[in-house]
Parts: C-alpha cells; structure tokens; sequence
C-alpha cells in the first residue's frame, strides 16, 4: 500500500485477505461463542457510532465471563438554553468522543474491567491513553441488596484504577486491626502501588441542535473507555496482540486520502492474517489498496521524513558492510 502509484493484488493475495471475513472466521461459532474468543482482541473503527457500539457490548460480555455486575452512570450535561427531554436525550447520545471533549454520555464499567483513560488524570501518570484495571469503585449512594445483571447507578464518587507499569503508592497504605500504622513485614497490612483516584471531569462542549442553532455544553462523567475498543485515532502505532475485529465502515463523503489511511492502519496493526478478522471487507477496499498513496499524503511523508530516511538506508547499508554481509535490503 505504501508503493507510489498504483500497484494491483493478484487474485491469490486478495483471496486471502478476504478469508478473514467475520462470515467465514466464525462459520462454525454462534455469537455467544464468538464474542467469547475475540473478548481480549481489539475492535476498532472509523465511525464513532460503531466504536460505541462495540464499547457496549465487549464491557457487558467482560462482565458475563466474569461474572459480574455491570454499571451503568449517565453523564450530567448542563446546557446553557433550555431543551427539552427529547433534545437532553439528543446530547447523551453523541458518540463522537472528539465533539464531547473527550468525555461520554453513558459511562459502563465494572471491577476488573481493563480501561484507557481519555483525559488526563493525574500528569505525568495517569494521562491520555494509559490503560489500567478497575479495582474498585466507590459509590456515591449504597447499592441495593439485590443487583440486576446490568444496573443503572448514580454518579460514583470515584473509581480507582490500577495502572500498567506504574509502582508509585498515591494513595495512604491501610493498616491491619494489630498496626497503628502500616507495617511494610505484615502480610495483613495493605499498601496500593499504581492506584489512582479517577474521579468525575467537568468539562465544556459545543453541540450542534440545527443549522442555525448552536449550544454550549457544561459535562460532567469519567474520562474512562474499554481498552480495547478504539477509534481509529487510537490504533496508530499499536500492535493488536492476540487479534483485532476490524470495521471497514467509512462515510462516503470523505477524501481519498482518508479512505487509504483508513483501511492502511485497519490493515497494518496485526501481525499475521490469522489475528485478523474484517468486517465488511468490500471490492471497494480491494480498489484503495490498488490506488496506492494520495500524492499529497507521499509529498508530506516526504517533507516530514524524507531526510531521516535516507540516512536510516545509509546506516544499514554501513552495518551491512561492517558486519560481512554480502546482501542487505535497506529499508
């Protein structure tokens, strides 16, 4: 794909492509099944009403192979016109994370689920992007005694994250009923290394009711977001290990140059067609591949690169020489 003009698949290679087609990657699975071997694989998509979607539904199969309750916790959004239940309604249903300030209308989660955070919590930590696990949540009024498979909650006063590769202690240590203070040798003692206090974000966003009329948004929900199901934003420069679930939904008025970033991050985040399933893999995709790179695209990748490039091809070709190989393909 990154060869200039255009260069076509010969039937074999697209034939291979196309064997990773959901219908035939899960011929023999029902959804139950299916959504039980992909449930740590990447999902992502270009359209944010996608990525909503599968954000849904991979927290609540999370919480069903786990066996837990999942919650729910509506965003509170402060208009600054009067609207009306429907158009209230209207806001909570935005799915496009860039428009709201990064912040969702309906939060979903659960002890033990893996999220990333999509603000900033605590810098130079917890920030943009990071991912951790759910450990606990404090809630701002007592659960019933009796919980639903899914249960709809208020506002939580936080939710606390463990994060990936992060050892420092933010919050106090709990010492056990024989300690006054924490004792470092007691095994009953209780210290939380890489535990962050995730709390409520406010922030502000514009929302578009009609062509004349524009409103301001005042929200409040957690910067929080299943890990694993991501814009299309989010997946550049990550490898999909074990697997991704990859959406080629696009809009139609959109440039060239989109449609071939689209499909060359969908298409480059694995490791092996074996750790990849595609949804709605059309002809159409076959043409952008063939198409090759926008020439505006090539041009910027030149000017940004260029130079770094061509001293990278120098530098391995050096290495070649100073380690006696007699052949060397340079990037």
């Amino acid at each position: 794909m990154r060869t200039k003009g255009s260069a076509k698949l010969t039937d074999s290679e697209w034939l291979a492509l196309c064997k990773t087609k959901l219908e035939d990657r899960t011929e023999d699975l029902t959804s139950a099944e299916f959504l039980e071997k992909t449930n740590d694989w990447y999902h992502t998509c270009y359209l944010w009403n996608i990525v909503n979607l599968i954000a849904f539904v991979r927290v609540r199969t999370a919480a069903k192979l786990a066996a837990k309750t999942m919650f729910y916790s509506q965003a509170v959004n402060l208009p600054d016109k009067p609207l009306s239940p429907e158009q209230l309604k209207e806001l909570l249903g935005v799915a496009n994370l860039s428009t709201t300030s990064k912040l969702q209308g309906v939060n979903l989660f659960l002890v033990g689920q893996r999220i990333r955070l999509t603000k900033q919590v605590l810098a130079p930590w917890a920030v943009q992007d990071a991912t951790g696990t759910i450990v606990h949540i404090n809630f701002a009024e007592p659960l019933p005694e009796t919980l639903a498979a899914e249960c709809v909650v208020h506002m939580p006063k936080a939710i606390y994250v463990k994060f990936d590769s992060l050892e420092l202690e933010f919050l106090p240590p709990r010492p056990c009923n024989q300690h006054l203070v924490f004792h470092a040798g007691c095994n009953d003692c209780i210290s939380f290394p890489g535990v962050v206090q995730v709390t409520p974000q406010t922030d502000v966003w514009t929302y578009k009711l009609s062509d004349s009329l524009s409103i301001r948004v005042k929200r409040t929900s957690f910067p929080i977001w299943p890990e694993k199901a991501c814009s299309l934003y989010t997946m550049q420069g990550t490898t999909t290990t074990p697997g991704m679930v990859a959406h080629f939904d696009m809009p139609r008025m959109t440039p060239p140059d989109l449609h071939f970033l689209t499909v060359y991050v969908l298409l480059s985040r694995v490791r092996r067609p074996s750790e990849l399933i595609t949804v709605n893999l059309t002809d159409k995709v076959r043409t952008i591949i063939e198409s090759g790179p926008p020439g505006e695209l090539l041009e910027t990748f030149e000017t940004l690169f260029g130079e770094r490039a061509t001293a990278t091809r120098q530098e391995a070709e050096e290495a070649c020489k100073q380690l006696g190989w007699t052949k060397c393909q340079a990037p």
